[in-house]
Parts: C-alpha cells; sequence; structure tokens
C-alpha cells in the first residue's frame, strides 16, 4: 500500500509504502519513505512509526483539511529518520508540506548519517486525498491485510 502527495506543480513528492506491520506489543508498521524533488532525493526502507502517531496524524490532517490552517506532524519511532510536516499559518495561504529522511549508512570504514530535507506547496484538494490514503493504510494494518495485496 502506497500513500503519495504530490507537489502542485507535479514536480516534487513524498510516498510512503507499508512494509512490515509488527503486532507484539503495541501495533508499528514499517515504511519505505521517499522524497524527490528536481534532481534531488532520498529515502529510508526501515522507518518504524507507532500506529497510534499515525491515527493522530491523520485526526491532525482532517482538522487542516477542514479548518484550512494548523498543522500535521508524523514523526518516526526513531526521530532522526523522518519527519513529514504538512501545514498553513491562514485559510489564505497555501499548504506547505516539509520533509526530512535520515539514514545511517556504511562507508568503509565510516559511519555517515546521510540526510535529505525539502519542502514543496500543496494544491488544497491534495490534503482530502493524502488524508484518505492515510486512512486506507491505517484500515490495512487494522483488518490485517496481506501488505503484498495492498
Amino acid at each position: 500500500m502506497d500513500v503519495t502527495l504530490m507537489s502542485g506543480d507535479q514536480a516534487s513528492f513524498v510516498s510512503m509504502r507499508l512494509l512490515e506491520v509488527n503486532s507484539v506489543q503495541a501495533t508499528s508498521i514499517r515504511v519505505r519513505a521517499e522524497y524527490a524533488a528536481p534532481d534531488f532525493g532520498g529515502r529510508n526502507d526501515h522507518v518504524w512509526f507507532w500506529l497510534s502517531d499515525l491515527d493522530r496524524f491523520v485526526e491532525a490532517l482532517w482538522k487542516l483539511h477542514r479548518n484550512e490552517a494548523g498543522i500535521a506532524e508524523l514523526i518516526s519511532l526513531s526521530p532522526a529518520e523522518f519527519v513529514f510536516t504538512v501545514a498553513a499559518d491562514s485559510p489564505a495561504r497555501d499548504k506547505l508540506a516539509q520533509i526530512t529522511i535520515s539514514k545511517a549508512s556504511r562507508l568503509r570504514d565510516y559511519d555517515v548519517q546521510q540526510t535529505v530535507s525539502g519542502g514543496f506547496v500543496v494544491d488544497h484538494g491534495a490534503i482530502h486525498t493524502l488524508t484518505q490514503g492515510f486512512v486506507r493504510l491505517r484500515d490495512a494494518v487494522m483488518s490485517g491485510t496481506d501488505i503484498a495485496n495492498t
């Protein structure tokens, strides 16, 4: 299951693909998080979220969609790996999506933290579509749908 948000000009995007569900204690999910802009981008295949944090993000997105102002923020279990915010400070302003993706890499004898950050303007209708995508992702997790078929 993929959830993607495109920029208004279709040149940039952030995408998350559900890869794994862990229900041992509290439910958590692993996604592949990817950000791309013209000539720039990155991804991490090992970003984990608590399902409860995803629920809070969905509620904040619905509120942002209704009020046309506010902030919705999703932060991974390891805060250094992924931060995704969608915000607007007034109904008259466009929504802004901001993304940071990091991952640790081994380069010969060196451990290197690689990070990409960026942002883009989001069309108003895209917030509704994004919210629906996260609701479908959450519902797939809750129903136990086979990840390979989502």
